[in-house]
């Protein structure tokens, strides 16, 4: 059972009226996709285990939030049901930048929020974490551990 964030597809089902505005739009921003790619895709919407290996994918991706609500709950996380990420919003004494770096020398990788804000806009004062499905839950157990550990330690700033 391989899993990966490579191979990522969908579909729309647009309301009933707005199925040549939509089909406009998409014709506009995307040239046409690798017929590989569509083949690929109609194939594996058709077969009958999808549902199944679509369904184990909702229960694992259920199984890694608990995980992480367990072991970051005491701090300022936000979440939803289904979403294969979560948002921690990063405690006193922690500046994006320095918590990054403090996880990337522990190896472990994470998004600043400052990636998915507007430049015009004000960046969250938090990380982006997502749920590695590639992981055994109890790996990512370990990780999310080690990263409340690093959160307990903030760096000391003096105020000079």
């Amino acid at each position: 059972n391989a899993r990966t964030p490579a191979l990522c597809m969908g579909y729309l089902v647009p309301p009933g009226g707005a199925v040549r505005q939509v089909r406009r739009v998409l014709d506009a921003k995307y040239f046409g996709l690798p017929s590989p790619m569509v083949a690929l895709a109609s194939r594996l919407f058709r077969d009958p285990r999808f549902q199944v290996l679509a369904d184990a994918q909702k229960d694992l991706n259920r199984q890694m939030l608990e995980i992480a609500v367990t072991v970051l709950g005491r701090f300022d996380i936000g979440w939803s049901p289904g979403v294969a990420y979560l948002w921690l919003r990063l405690p006193e004494g922690w500046r994006e930048s320095a918590f990054v770096q403090a996880l990337e020398a522990d190896g472990i990788r994470v998004r600043p929020g400052e990636d998915f804000a507007d430049r015009n806009a004000r960046a969250r004062h938090a990380v982006r974490l997502s749920l590695n499905l590639q992981m055994t839950p109890e790996h990512f157990r370990d990780v999310l551990e080690r990263i409340a550990l690093i959160l307990d330690n903030a760096p000391l700033r003096s105020n000079a």
